[in-house]
């Protein structure tokens, strides 16, 4: 999915499930309901994205999932801007996660071994 506009849905801009492989790149995925993009259990890269005014996170990696978050503006979101849970993984590097009204990060205690983060902007 690549350059296209994904705004005002009433609950996700964009949902990575079970068994999706998605490249999310140079989207703008803004002013969404719950959150800007969910991987569930779905793996994927997410990459040169402004993902911003989110009425909860900007992106929720979550029940097994695996996911490389780089490049991205996640800003201005109600919550963090990287939810990590439920047993997640996740590479997170290069991101703007700057001026999210609970910080930058909210990462799980059963997923801090399988994050990594570098390079990223709080």
């Amino acid at each position: 999915m690549e350059d296209n506009d994904l705004y005002d849905n009433g609950s996700t801009g964009v949902t990575i499930v079970r068994g999706g492989k998605a490249a999310v790149r140079n989207n703008r995925i803004h002013d969404n309901g719950q959150c800007g993009v969910v991987a569930d259990a779905g793996s994927g890269t997410v990459e040169d994205n402004d993902i911003v005014g989110n009425k909860m996170w900007g992106v929720i990696v979550r029940a097994g999932a695996d996911c490389t978050l780089r490049r991205n503006r996640i800003n201005r979101n109600r919550n963090e801007a990287v939810l990590v849970h439920n047993g997640a993984s996740a590479t997170i590097e290069g991101n703007d996660l700057t001026g999210n009204a609970r910080g930058a990060w909210s990462i799980a205690k059963d997923c801090e071994r399988n994050v990594t983060r570098a390079r990223d902007s709080e």
